[in-house]
């Protein structure tokens, strides 16, 4: 939602949110730039990803995709993962 533009202005439901994420109002809807918008969430994402997969290799997993949820219960301090 940040990476969208959410200000936290807590309007979400009463379709009045002044940046524009959660409304269908067009006024308020057309402050929402989209092609601005899209890189900055794919910025995000691609960092989320990064740091998803920082976290497995620190657990002992190649990439975040050969792990499973028992592999982050905790970590040691020699990144190998305890169950």
């Amino acid at each position: 939602m940040f990476a969208l533009g959410c200000i936290q202005a807590l309007r979400c439901h009463q379709n009045t949110c002044p940046a524009g994420v959660t409304t269908h109002n067009k006024r308020f809807a057309a402050r929402l730039v989209v092609q601005e918008k899209s890189e900055r969430v794919a910025n995000y994402a691609f960092g989320m990803n990064k740091e998803i997969d920082m976290i497995a290799h620190a657990c002992g997993c190649r990439h975040a995709r050969d792990s499973v949820a028992s592999t982050f219960a905790s970590c040691s301090p020699r990144a190998r993962a305890w169950p």
